[in-house]
């Protein structure tokens, strides 16, 4: 899903979310997946014509690629290990205004070499924001540390290697 590749426990559930972790990350659009012959069989569209309808002011008038849809057999499962690294990104709230007490959603943590998070706030006073943890999976969710961000302000926290969620 959004580029990459997961791995999943076998009796994952809301309940039993631990050990979901990044396999790789790929560079394809890939619509549908099967199982056949002991292989796996991804439908991918390699130019995804449709999908960025190619409007980027940059490119002028030059038209959009040809949409070049096909399979793409792996001999096991195992190949999707060795795409690219597990590389995340992404964000809970951008440009929205957040309200005292709300909690986001959640945010997979787990499986990262490099883990960090940045605040950034506009209101006229210092926010205190606490970062909770799900450490076992289990929907228990519980206090990690508080973040002071100041007036106006930004803040960045790094996570070490030994800081674990499930």
């Amino acid at each position: 899903m959004h580029g990459t590749f997961w791995k999943f426990p076998p009796a994952f559930t809301q309940q039993n979310s631990a050990r979901i972790s990044p396999r790789s990350d790929y560079l394809k659009v890939i619509g549908d997946f099967a199982e056949w012959n002991g292989r796996l069989v991804l439908g991918c569209d390699d130019s995804a014509k449709a999908e960025f309808l190619h409007k980027r002011e940059a490119k002028g008038k030059i038209p959009g690629p040809q949409s070049q849809s096909n399979l793409w057999l792996l001999d096991d499962t195992a190949q999707l290990d060795s795409f690219g690294p597990a590389i995340g990104r992404g964000a809970v709230w951008v440009e929205e205004p957040v309200k005292d007490g709300v909690s986001s959603n959640a945010f997979l943590f787990s499986g990262y070499d490099h883990r960090g998070l940045h605040f950034a706030q506009d209101s006229r006073k210092a926010v205190s924001v606490s970062l909770e943890f799900d450490r076992n999976g289990n929907g228990e969710w519980s206090e990690l540390r508080n973040i002071e961000i100041a007036a106006s302000g930004y803040a960045f926290v790094s996570f070490p290697a030994d800081e674990k969620s499930a």
